[in-house]
Protein backbone atom coordinates (compact mmCIF):
# COMPACT_ATOMS: atom_id res chain seq x y z
CA UNK A 1 0.00 0.00 0.00
CA UNK A 2 2.90 2.40 0.87
CA UNK A 3 4.42 1.80 -2.79
CA UNK A 4 1.02 2.67 -4.56
CA UNK A 5 0.84 5.47 -2.38
CA UNK A 6 4.31 6.96 -3.26
CA UNK A 7 3.16 5.95 -7.39
CA UNK A 8 0.18 7.70 -7.52
CA UNK A 9 1.85 11.31 -5.38
CA UNK A 10 4.69 11.00 -7.97
CA UNK A 11 1.92 10.60 -11.21
CA UNK A 12 -0.01 13.84 -9.08
CA UNK A 13 3.14 15.98 -9.13
CA UNK A 14 3.97 15.30 -12.92
CA UNK A 15 0.08 15.91 -14.05
CA UNK A 16 -0.04 19.21 -11.91
CA UNK A 17 3.32 20.40 -13.49
CA UNK A 18 1.71 18.76 -17.37
CA UNK A 19 -1.27 21.04 -16.50
CA UNK A 20 0.80 23.96 -15.31
CA UNK A 21 3.19 23.98 -18.80
CA UNK A 22 -0.04 23.37 -21.12
CA UNK A 23 -1.71 26.37 -19.80
CA UNK A 24 1.54 28.71 -19.69
CA UNK A 25 1.80 27.47 -23.39
CA UNK A 26 -1.18 28.30 -24.19
CA UNK A 27 -1.78 31.57 -22.85
CA UNK A 28 1.55 32.30 -24.50
CA UNK A 29 -0.32 31.48 -27.70
CA UNK A 30 -2.92 33.41 -26.97
CA UNK A 31 -0.72 36.51 -26.38
CA UNK A 32 0.90 35.69 -30.02
CA UNK A 33 -2.26 36.27 -31.65
CA UNK A 34 -2.16 37.63 -35.25
CA UNK A 35 -4.31 40.40 -34.52
CA UNK A 36 -3.06 41.81 -31.56
CA UNK A 37 0.25 43.45 -30.73
CA UNK A 38 2.15 41.74 -27.41
CA UNK A 39 5.09 41.84 -25.43
CA UNK A 40 6.81 39.17 -27.51
CA UNK A 41 6.57 41.79 -30.35
CA UNK A 42 9.21 44.45 -28.83
CA UNK A 43 12.27 43.97 -29.99
CA UNK A 44 14.69 43.29 -27.10
CA UNK A 45 18.67 43.04 -27.80
CA UNK A 46 20.98 45.70 -29.45
CA UNK A 47 23.03 45.19 -32.05
CA UNK A 48 26.61 46.33 -30.52
CA UNK A 49 27.38 48.29 -34.19
CA UNK A 50 26.54 52.32 -34.25
CA UNK A 51 25.20 52.87 -37.67
CA UNK A 52 24.40 56.88 -39.02
CA UNK A 53 21.45 57.05 -41.13
CA UNK A 54 19.28 59.63 -42.97
CA UNK A 55 15.71 58.74 -42.87
CA UNK A 56 12.59 59.81 -44.92
CA UNK A 57 8.97 59.45 -43.10
CA UNK A 58 7.20 57.01 -45.05
CA UNK A 59 4.10 56.85 -43.42
CA UNK A 60 1.43 56.42 -40.59
CA UNK A 61 -0.38 53.16 -41.43
CA UNK A 62 -2.83 52.26 -38.12
CA UNK A 63 -0.90 55.37 -36.53
CA UNK A 64 2.40 53.72 -36.28
CA UNK A 65 4.88 56.46 -37.78
CA UNK A 66 7.45 54.41 -40.20
CA UNK A 67 10.46 55.65 -41.57
CA UNK A 68 12.59 54.32 -44.87
CA UNK A 69 16.28 54.72 -45.42
CA UNK A 70 15.42 55.30 -48.68
CA UNK A 71 12.94 58.21 -49.96
CA UNK A 72 10.77 56.04 -51.83
CA UNK A 73 10.33 53.54 -49.12
CA UNK A 74 10.72 50.44 -50.33
CA UNK A 75 9.72 47.11 -47.88
CA UNK A 76 13.03 46.37 -47.10
CA UNK A 77 14.37 49.96 -46.27
CA UNK A 78 11.31 50.55 -44.18
CA UNK A 79 11.95 50.57 -40.11
CA UNK A 80 10.38 52.26 -37.27
CA UNK A 81 12.29 54.76 -34.95
CA UNK A 82 12.67 53.96 -31.02
CA UNK A 83 14.30 57.28 -29.25
CA UNK A 84 16.93 56.47 -26.30
CA UNK A 85 15.84 58.54 -23.86
CA UNK A 86 12.78 60.67 -23.86
CA UNK A 87 14.07 63.80 -24.78
CA UNK A 88 14.81 62.48 -28.01
CA UNK A 89 10.90 61.49 -28.47
CA UNK A 90 9.50 64.36 -30.70
CA UNK A 91 5.38 64.61 -31.76
CA UNK A 92 4.09 62.81 -34.48
CA UNK A 93 2.76 65.90 -35.93
CA UNK A 94 6.11 67.10 -36.25
CA UNK A 95 6.74 64.52 -38.60
CA UNK A 96 3.86 65.03 -40.30
CA UNK A 97 4.86 68.84 -41.10
CA UNK A 98 8.31 67.77 -41.98
CA UNK A 99 7.16 65.04 -44.45
CA UNK A 100 7.52 67.19 -47.80
CA UNK A 101 9.27 69.91 -46.44
CA UNK A 102 12.51 69.07 -47.99
CA UNK A 103 14.31 68.65 -44.52
CA UNK A 104 14.91 64.86 -43.73
CA UNK A 105 15.77 63.13 -40.42
CA UNK A 106 19.66 62.42 -39.87
CA UNK A 107 19.95 59.75 -36.88
CA UNK A 108 22.29 58.01 -35.48
CA UNK A 109 22.44 54.70 -33.27
CA UNK A 110 22.11 50.80 -32.98
CA UNK A 111 19.29 48.30 -34.41
CA UNK A 112 17.58 45.83 -32.55
CA UNK A 113 18.14 42.36 -33.70
CA UNK A 114 15.77 41.03 -35.69
CA UNK A 115 12.07 42.97 -36.69
CA UNK A 116 9.55 44.28 -34.35
CA UNK A 117 7.17 47.07 -33.17
CA UNK A 118 8.44 49.25 -30.53
CA UNK A 119 6.16 49.26 -27.35
CA UNK A 120 4.67 52.65 -27.83
CA UNK A 121 2.92 51.00 -30.65
CA UNK A 122 1.51 48.55 -29.08
CA UNK A 123 -2.04 49.61 -28.20
CA UNK A 124 -2.47 49.70 -32.06
CA UNK A 125 -5.28 47.55 -33.72
CA UNK A 126 -4.82 45.58 -36.13
CA UNK A 127 -1.08 44.71 -35.04
CA UNK A 128 1.03 47.29 -37.13
CA UNK A 129 3.85 45.40 -39.13
CA UNK A 130 7.13 44.47 -37.47
CA UNK A 131 9.80 46.01 -39.57
CA UNK A 132 13.79 47.21 -37.98
CA UNK A 133 13.33 49.13 -35.04
CA UNK A 134 16.60 51.63 -35.12
CA UNK A 135 16.96 53.13 -30.98
CA UNK A 136 18.43 56.65 -31.94
CA UNK A 137 20.70 58.79 -29.97
CA UNK A 138 20.69 61.81 -31.90
CA UNK A 139 18.65 63.32 -34.17
CA UNK A 140 19.57 65.90 -36.76
CA UNK A 141 17.48 67.63 -39.05
CA UNK A 142 19.06 68.05 -42.44
CA UNK A 143 18.38 69.58 -45.89
CA UNK A 144 17.66 67.16 -48.53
Amino acid sequence: MHHKDSIMQKFGRFGIILMITMILLYSMRMMQSTSEPSVFDIPKKLLPEKVNLQVWLYGRPDGAEVFSTTKSGGEDDRLYLEPATEYLNISPTYFERLKDSGYTLKISGSFYKGKGIPPRFLYIQPKPEKYSVFRYETLEIVKE
